[in-house]
C-alpha cells in the first residue's frame, strides 16, 4: 500500500473513531447507538460486515444485538464456534481461512448464502472488566487481519463497554421514571376514586360510579360489580355499565363458576385474550349473555389485618376457606372489550386491581356503617321500650289513684265517673303507644280538633296533680285565656305531663332554700295570635351544657332511668301543631317550659 494510500486509511479510521466518540457522548438510545458503532467497525478494519453479540447473563450466552445484512439472531454458547471461543477464554481469536478453522460453524454460511472468508473477534468488556460480549469482524477488504486490526477493534470495544453503561444507566433512569409516573397516575386514580367514593350516597352508588370510572379508565367496553350474597352464596351483579347493563344488573350466578365465581372462589385474578374459547366460560354469567373477547376479573379483597377484631361469622369463614386468613373477598369487578379488541395488558390488570381494592375497602365500610345502624337501631327500640315504661307512668299513676277511689266509695257516680277515667287513662296508654311507634318511625299523624284551651288546661291538671300529689310540692293552675286552638288533646297533655315530670324530678333533686316549697305552676294565657301553655318550677334551674342540647333525642343528662326522649317528644309534639316549645332558664331560681300553640 502506497503512503498516501495509508494515510487516507488512517485519516478515515480516525475519524470513524472520532463519529464513534462523538456518539457515545452524544446518543442515549442504545439501539441506534450500538448500529452507528457497529458500522464504524466497518470502516475502521476495512471489512466486509461485523456483528455485536451482548451477553444473556440468565443464559451464560451470547445474542446477536446487531448484524450487518440481512442475518437473524443469532444465540452461541460459551465454546461454539469463533465467537463462543472467545466468549469461553476472553481473548482474541482471528482466522485467515475461517472454513478451515476447526471452530468456525459452517452451517450458518450454509442456511444464509453468505461465504466467510477471514474473522477476527474480540471481547467486549465492561469498566470493570467483566465480560460483556463479543465484537466480530468478517472478511477483511485487503490481506488477513493483523494486530493493528486487533487493536483499533479492541478499542472500538472500550467505546462500546461506555456506550452499554451510559445506556444502562440511561434505561435505569427511563425506567425508574416510567415506574414514577406510572405510581402518579396510579395515586391520580386513587384520589379520582376516593373524591368519587365520598361523593357517593351509600354502596349502590358508589357502586354506580366505579364500573362507569373502570370503562372510562382500562379502556373496556363494558364493566360490572357482583357482590356475594351470604344467604344464598351466589355472587349477584349489582351494578354495570356498557352495552347489556340492564340484563346484567340483578343476575345471580354460582360463587364457584364461570370467570367472576373462579376468581373470587380461587381468589385470582383472571386475565383472557379471548374469552370465547376458555373452557372456564359459564353461559350467560358475564355481560351481554357471553363474553366472547378480552376479559378481565379481579377479586375485591379485604385484607382481615383491617378487621382482625371484628367477630367472623360462618358465612365468612367459608368464603376464606381458600385463602387463609389473609383476606377475604366481598365479590368481583369484571371488565370485558369487544371481540378483536387489544388483549388487556399488565398494567391494565394492575389498574384493575387498585380499583377493585379500593371498592372492596368502601363496600367494607359501608357494611360496618350498616352494621353499626342496626346496632343504633336495636339500641333505640331498647330506649324506646323504656320509653314507654316512662310515659306510662302517668296515666298508670292516675289509673290506680281512680282504682283506690273506686275501692273505697260506694257512691254509684263517683264509682262510674272513676270508671270513666281508667277508660280515659287505658285508652291514652294504647294512643301512646301508636304515638311512640309513629315516633319511632318518624310519622307526624296527628288528630287536630277545636278545644278550648282552658278546657285542656283544667282536664290536665286533673291527672297532673295525681302525677305529683306524693312528692310534697305546690301544683298551681292559673288559667288567662278563653281561646281555642285546634289540637290532638291526647299529644298535648302528654307533653304537659312530660314537663311537669321533669319539673318534679328537678324539684325534688335540688330543692328551693327554705323556708320555700317546691312549687310547680301550669299556666296558660294569650299572647297575639298564640295560646301559650306553661310549666314553671322553682328549682336549681338547667345548666348551660345541658341547655344546649335540651330537646336532642336521648339526651338523659346522667339521668340513671331516664330515656332521654321527654322533651325531645314535647319538641315534637309542638311542631306537629305548627308551634314551638322554648325555655326560659334562671339558673339557681328555676325555668320555664313554653308550648306556643296557634290560636283556632
Amino acid at each position: 500500500m502506497s503512503t498516501e494510500a495509508a494515510l487516507a486509511t488512517s485519516r478515515r479510521q480516525l475519524e470513524a473513531l472520532r463519529d464513534v466518540a462523538t456518539a457515545v457522548g452524544s446518543q442515549l438510545e442504545l439501539d441506534p447507538l450500538l448500529r452507528s458503532i457497529v458500522g464504524a467497525v466497518c470502516t475502521v478494519v476495512g471489512c466486509e460486515r461485523a456483528s455485536l453479540f451482548l451477553l444473556d447473563e440468565t443464559t451464560g450466552e451470547v445474542v446477536s444485538r446487531v448484524l450487518t445484512g440481512t442475518v437473524a439472531e443469532i444465540r452461541i454458547a460459551p465454546g461454539k464456534g469463533i465467537v463462543g471461543a472467545v466468549l469461553a477464554s476472553g481473548e482474541p481469536v482471528h482466522a485467515d481461512d475461517a472454513w478451515a478453522d476447526p471452530r468456525f460453524q459452517r452451517h450458518v454460511d450454509e442456511g444464509t448464502g453468505f461465504r466467510t472468508r477471514s474473522i477476527l473477534a474480540v471481547p467486549l468488556r465492561a469498566h470493570d472488566g467483566a465480560l460483556k460480549g463479543v465484537v466480530q469482524a468478517l472478511n477483511k477488504a485487503v490481506g488477513p487481519f493483523d494486530d493493528d486490526d486487533v487493536q483499533l477493534l479492541a478499542a472500538l470495544g472500550a467505546e462500546l463497554a461506555v456506550a452499554l453503561e451510559r445506556a444502562r444507566l440511561f434505561d435505569e433512569l427511563r425506567r425508574k421514571k416510567v415506574e414514577a409516573d406510572r405510581r402518579v397516575q396510579e395515586l391520580d386514580l386513587l384520589v379520582d376514586i376516593d373524591r368519587a367514593l365520598l361523593a357517593a350516597d351509600g354502596a349502590q352508588a358508589l357502586l354506580d360510579i366505579v364500573v362507569d370510572r373502570a370503562v372510562a379508565l382500562l379502556p373496556a367496553t363494558a364493566a360490572s360489580v357482583a357482590v356475594l350474597n351470604p344467604r344464598t352464596s351466589a355472587l349477584v351483579f349489582r351494578a354495570a355499565a356498557g352495552p347489556y347493563a340492564n340484563t346484567v344488573i340483578g343476575r345471580a350466578i354460582p360463587s364457584d363458576r364461570g370467570f367472576a365465581g373462579v376468581a373470587f372462589s380461587e381468589r385470582c385474578t383472571i386475565r383472557i385474550d379471548d374469552a370465547s374459547v376458555d373452557p372456564r366460560a359459564h353461559r350467560g354469567d358475564i355481560h351481554g349473555g357471553s363474553a366472547d373477547g378480552p376479559l378481565l376479573v379481579a377479586p375485591l379483597r379485604v385484607p382481615l389485618a383491617r378487621d382482625h377484631a371484628r367477630e367472623r361469622s360462618d358465612a365468612t369463614r367459608a368464603v376464606e376457606r381458600n385463602g387463609g386468613d389473609d383476606d377475604r373477598v366481598l365479590g368481583v369487578i369484571v371488565v370485558t372489550r369487544d371481540r378483536g379488541a387489544p388483549a388487556f395488558a399488565d398494567a391494565d390488570e394492575r389498574l384493575l386491581k387498585l380499583i377493585a381494592n379500593r371498592v372492596a375497602l368502601a363496600l367494607d365500610a359501608e357494611e360496618q356503617k350498616e352494621k353499626a345502624r342496626a346496632r343504633d337501631r336495636l339500641e333505640s327500640m331498647g330506649r324506646m321500650l323504656a320509653g314507654i315504661v316512662h310515659d306510662f307512668r302517668t296515666p298508670m299513676t292516675v289509673i290506680s289513684g281512680y282504682v283506690q277511689l273506686m275501692a273505697t266509695t260506694d257512691d254509684p257516680a263517683e264509682r262510674q265517673q272513676s270508671a270513666d277515667n281508667v277508660l280515659k287513662g287505658t285508652e291514652q296508654m294504647s294512643s301512646m303507644i301508636k304515638q311512640l311507634l309513629a315516633f319511632a318511625r318518624g310519622d307526624s299523624e296527628v288528630l287536630l280538633r277545636k278545644v278550648w284551651a282552658e278546657n285542656l288546661t283544667r282536664d290536665a291538671a286533673e291527672s297532673l296533680r295525681r302525677l305529683v300529689e306524693d312528692a310534697e310540692l305546690d301544683f298551681v293552675v292559673d288559667v288567662h285565656t278563653k281561646s281555642a286552638v285546634r289540637a290532638d288533646e291526647l299529644k298535648i297533655k302528654r307533653a304537659l305531663a312530660n314537663l311537669v315530670k321533669n319539673a318534679r324530678e328537678a324539684l325534688q333533686t335540688t330543692p328551693p332554700p327554705a323556708p320555700a316549697r317546691p312549687r310547680i305552676t301550669l299556666r296558660v294565657g294569650d299572647d297575639g295570635d298564640d295560646v301559650l301553655l306553661s310549666v314553671t318550677d322553682n328549682g336549681p334551674g338547667l345548666a348551660p351544657a345541658i341547655e344546649a342540647r335540651l330537646f336532642q333525642e336521648f339526651a338523659t343528662f346522667g339521668k340513671e332511668n331516664g330515656t332521654g326522649l321527654g322533651l325531645a317528644l314535647v319538641k315534637r309534639i309542638a311542631e306537629e301543631h305548627q308551634g314551638s316549645v322554648v325555655v326560659d332558664n334562671l339558673p339557681g331560681a328555676g325555668c320555664t317550659f313554653t308550648l306556643r300553640l296557634p290560636r283556632a
